[in-house]
């Protein structure tokens, strides 16, 4: 009988989950809505507990299936910076990666340490939210009971970790987005800046490979899940990374290019490439890295533009039909223009906003829509071509996500002298299968 895995993707709108056999064949799967929770302006949280209720219920559809899995593999919206307790429950909502408050902190964290220390150690600097460091401070400086009952600082793999096994941990592809790991050397936490911070090191969780055999399913897991106690569980890795991971982009110049929440751009690395312009991430296979170029309402944007100008379409005909017919036939060179800041820019410690430009009283909700589209994937190619500056870039862009259905020839106008090849949709929750194997496989050979 084959190894069956279950690999579970938690995303900042849905949760994937699936059983996955040992030739990487998805058996079953199931997918259940999140909630991401808007306080205020510039606030994205999300509520962990309620994400581990809706991720029992989406396991609840294997029911006997997970009662022969051999493992479990984790792949998570980052960052998502949560405040953990000693029993590992959340002291307040997550953090997540669509959060801008912090800017007053990212801009104190740089003073303090200096652009180019943070550069040489990090990778990155503090942005606000799209670095978890920002999220610490601001914790810190506005909920002072809450960071005095902090035990560990963690990220979204770090509390379900917790939760199905009792152990803290964080991988490093998650620890990259701190502004606190050695991304550039990937040796640990930098001390330097933590120290620099007047941070505790001790409220940061060890670092772990994210195929290493984090710990085995415990009994009140087991009870809720019906997942078999004493599973083994891997670390784990952020969403984006295990998307390049499943779809076996491993070499230097490899391009995955994500459409989801985020558009997202990644260049897979034999060496570290800094650039502040750009995110330094660990790949999920320790010793290669990640450049990405992120715009963080992508996604999201065009869900918006939906929402304010579509409201009597069908949602399912809106994206299948209305959308492939407009951009199959639509005149790329109009005078509409949108900033995809929605979200602000997670690449830069000044915060821009979404706005229109351009307008005029011939502007049509067609131009509206195909401005928010235009907005998100002109930067991506251009980041495409400043990709060929790094290293000698493959001619080939792979590409997944919830919106490359009618964004490919779009896409495929954009992306000239690239191939572009569509990849399994469920791309991370192979990559998330392909680490549990992985661990798996390593404590065999010990």
């Amino acid at each position: 009988m084959k190894n069956k895995y279950l690999a579970i993707d938690i995303g900042t709108s849905r949760i994937k989950a699936a059983i996955i056999d040992d030739g990487l064949n998805i058996i079953s799967i199931n997918t259940v809505d999140t909630e991401m929770i808007i306080p205020k302006a510039d606030f994205a949280e999300m509520d962990f507990e309620d994400i581990l209720k809706r991720l029992i219920e989406c396991v609840s559809i294997f029911k006997d299936e997970l009662k022969e899995i051999q493992g479990i593999g984790l792949s998570v919206l980052c960052p998502g910076l949560v405040a953990l307790d000693r029993m590992g429950i959340p002291l307040r909502n997550a953090i997540i990666h669509l959060d801008r408050r912090s800017r007053k902190q990212s801009l104190f964290a740089l003073n303090i340490i200096g652009e180019q220390k943070f550069l040489s150690l990090a990778g990155n600097l503090p942005y606000p939210g799209g670095i978890s460091l920002s999220s610490i401070l601001w914790i810190k400086e506005n909920e002072s009971p809450v960071y005095k009952k902090t035990y560990k600082f963690g990220h979204t793999n770090t509390y379900l970790v917790k939760k199905l096994t009792g152990n803290f941990g964080m991988d490093p592809t998650n620890a990259s987005l701190t502004g606190l790991y050695k991304t550039v050397d990937l040796s640990g936490w930098a001390e330097e800046i933590i120290n620099g911070l007047k941070l505790d090191r001790n409220l940061l969780p060890d670092i772990q490979k994210s195929q290493h055999i984090a710990g085995n399913v415990n009994k009140e897991i087991s009870s809720l899940m019906g997942i078999k106690s004493g599973v083994p569980v891997a670390m784990g890795a952020a969403d984006t990374a295990c998307a390049v991971l499943g779809a076996g982009l491993i070499n230097d110049g490899d391009i995955l290019n994500t459409t989801g929440t985020v558009e997202a751009l990644t260049l897979t690395l034999d060496r570290p490439y800094i650039d502040k312009k750009l995110i330094l991430r660990a790949h999920p296979l320790f010793g290669k890295w990640l450049s990405m170029y992120i715009i963080g309402a992508g996604g999201i944007s065009i869900e918006w533009g939906r929402k304010m100008f579509f409201q009597e379409m069908e949602k399912k005909y809106f994206y299948e039909k209305y959308l492939a017919d407009l951009l199959s036939s639509a005149d790329l060179k109009i005078n509409e223009k949108f900033q995809p800041y929605l979200c602000g820019d997670r690449l830069s410690m000044a915060q821009g906003k979404g706005s229109f430009s351009g307008l005029s009283l011939n502007s049509t909700r067609d131009d509206m829509i195909l401005a928010i589209i235009l907005g998100v994937i002109v930067p991506i190619n251009k980041a495409v071509k400043n990709f060929k500056n790094i290293t000698k870039t493959s001619d080939t862009i792979h590409y997944t996500g919830q919106g490359n259905s009618f964004l490919y020839e779009i896409k495929k106008k954009m992306f000239s002298g690239y191939t572009l090849e569509e990849i399994n949709s469920n791309s991370a929750l192979i990559g998330a299968a392909k680490l549990i194997r992985m661990g798996l496989e390593n404590n065999s050979n010990t």
